[in-house]
């Protein structure tokens, strides 16, 4: 029976939904296991705010609200815990698997569909973000709902139904995260540069891709004087300075294993080999072409791997630009190839375009962080299943099993996010007494240091206020009944207080890197004895002082 292939056609419409179970049970398994940390403990915060308030509070920010507005909702009806609030963004992710395998199934083939599926199931970095409380799996998967949909545009304009789905979702992508705009520019270029349809056409499909820009007006200036303040003031993120970065995003995207990273570099090195081999190009270029091949090749491996010599290379400035000029050269080889679908072309562009411009703004702007490039990581999936598929039967069988086999024994369900505040406020809460004073530098991990400590003191948000510094005036005024204060700098310790306090509790979280030359620690270990040092991993420190 179960040779019968109208048996088995009949029952492929269950395959993503099986991958979707799939993917829910295997990141549902250890969804509080890691500690709400950092930004995290800044959403769920702020969602308790009005709809109005939240939209003006992060209309002020680096990101849009959507992810905070529906977050407002779902804790309003479940709770602010660690498993309610970390089950929406399991859900998001989850879902995104479906569309992986559709975009795969309807515009490649079913094999590329299954091996971009199971590579996206057993990827860590999307189970990071599946355990996040933050808006990077909503952004990925209306990413995947916009370019299945464009997909479906492209095939059959007519449609209204496609239309309104990717007018809407990508509308609601943009009002995700900005670095959505980056999906409408790969979409522009698809249409404009790709396509060989008619002018008329292709000025149908502007307007369709315009649609989502005049729904987002209201946040361009904002968009805008954001960009200007970062460009002007620098952030956190650090510049792009080598090609480090740029292999190390893939080698995040492969679970982070050197075996698995040099397994995909082999096999887009085979791939490209062979697809060179098929152009209708002179014997030389091919040559030429295979030589370069090889000696990047040890670039990317030697960046991970640590190669003597080779690796030490990679920051100057003639190995990025030859790099990026032939990874361009490759491209364009790619996308001007009769032998490659057309959707296939535009997954390439997909990756690509965003990848390298995201990378070279931030040699100037620093933009390029693994989680904001999250929206691109089902192109990869896709370009590698897909490539995978053009080997011989016995390589293509042979390669996929070793890849999904390497990938399967490095999945970890509870990836590590290295914060373990729940433990360190165990331990703060042990040696504090009704006597005893705690400073907690930076300020901005009050909220995520009332989570743990006290989640009454985190649900008292201000409001009946406009005034974002108000917000917060509930919650710092319940710490300081506590005598738990919030600082950045010495100078806002008071010297009387301290005097008076037999013993001071300093909860460091990498305060020098947030505000260097604080001076917090020199003195109190000039007015005080520094009796006990706590270490927990991610830069969480307690010092325990008592009066001299």
């Amino acid at each position: 029976m179960f040779k019968d292939k109208k048996f088995l056609n009949k029952y492929l419409f269950l395959i993503p939904y099986l991958f979707v179970i799939l993917n829910f049970f295997l990141k549902e398994k250890c969804l509080e296991f890691q500690n709400i940390a950092g930004d995290e403990s800044f959403s769920i915060y702020y969602s308790q705010l009005n709809p109005s308030e939240i939209i003006h509070f992060l209309s002020q920010g680096n990101n849009p609200p959507l992810f905070e507005l529906i977050l407002h909702y779902w804790i309003k009806f479940f709770g602010i815990s660690d498993y309610s609030v970390r089950f929406l963004p399991l859900i998001f992710s989850s879902l995104s698997v479906f569309f992986v395998y559709k975009i795969a199934h309807k515009f490649i083939d079913i094999k590329s569909a299954i091996l971009a599926a199971i590579i996206f199931t057993f990827s860590n970095y999307e189970m990071y973000f599946a355990h996040e409380v933050r808006v990077y799996s909503l952004f990925l998967l209306f990413t995947l709902i916009s370019f299945y949909s464009f997909f479906n545009l492209i095939l059959d304009r007519k449609n209204i139904k496609h239309a309104v789905i990717y007018t809407l979702s990508t509308s609601l992508l943009l009002y995700s995260h900005y670095f959505s705009f980056f999906i409408l520019l790969v979409q522009f270029f698809s249409i404009f540069l790709l396509s060989d349809k008619i002018l008329k056409e292709k000025i149908r499909y502007l307007i369709f891709i315009s649609v989502p820009l005049l729904l987002f007006l209201p946040f361009f200036k904002i968009l805008i004087s954001n960009y200007l303040i970062t460009n002007s003031n620098g952030s956190w993120v650090p510049f792009s300075k080598d090609l480090g970065q740029l292999n190390h995003f893939i080698f995040t995207l492969i679970n982070s294993s050197n075996s698995v990273f040099i397994i995909f570099a082999v096999i887009t090195w085979l791939i490209l080999n062979y697809f060179v081999s098929k152009l209708d190009l002179q014997t030389w270029k091919k040559q030429v072409i295979t030589f370069l091949s090889v000696v990047y090749l040890f670039f990317s491996v030697s960046i991970i791997g640590g190669i003597p010599y080779y690796w030490e290379h990679t920051s100057e400035n003639y190995a990025i630009v030859s790099y990026l000029i032939f990874v361009v050269i490759i491209c364009l080889l790619f996308l001007r190839s009769a032998r490659i679908n057309f959707f296939v072309k535009i997954i390439l562009l997909w990756f690509i375009i965003p990848l390298l411009l995201i990378y070279l703004f931030s040699f100037k702007t620093p933009m390029f962080l693994e989680r904001y490039l999250i929206f691109i990581s089902p192109a990869f999936y896709l370009l590698t299943a897909f490539a995978l598929t053009q080997f011989e039967k016995t390589h293509k069988l042979f390669l996929s099993f070793l890849l999904i086999c390497t990938l399967f024994i490095t999945f970890e369900k509870n990836v590590d996010k290295k914060h373990n505040i729940a433990e360190m406020l165990e331990k703060v809460k042990e040696i504090k007494t009704d006597s005893s004073f705690v400073y907690l530098a930076p300020s901005y991990y009050d909220v995520n240091f009332v989570y743990y400590y006290n989640k009454k003191i985190f649900k008292q948000i201000n409001l009946n206020t406009s005034n974002q510094k108000e917000y917060k005036s509930g919650l710092l005024k319940s710490l300081q009944n506590e005598n738990i204060h919030v600082i950045n700098f010495s100078g806002e310790i008071d010297s009387l207080e301290l005097n008076q306090n037999k013993r001071v509790i300093f909860i460091d979280i990498a305060s020098n890197f947030a505000f260097p030359n604080n001076n917090i620690l020199n003195y109190l270990q000039e007015k005080m004895i520094l009796d006990t040092l706590y270490f927990y991993p991610q830069h969480y420190q307690v010092y325990q002082f008592s009066r001299k």
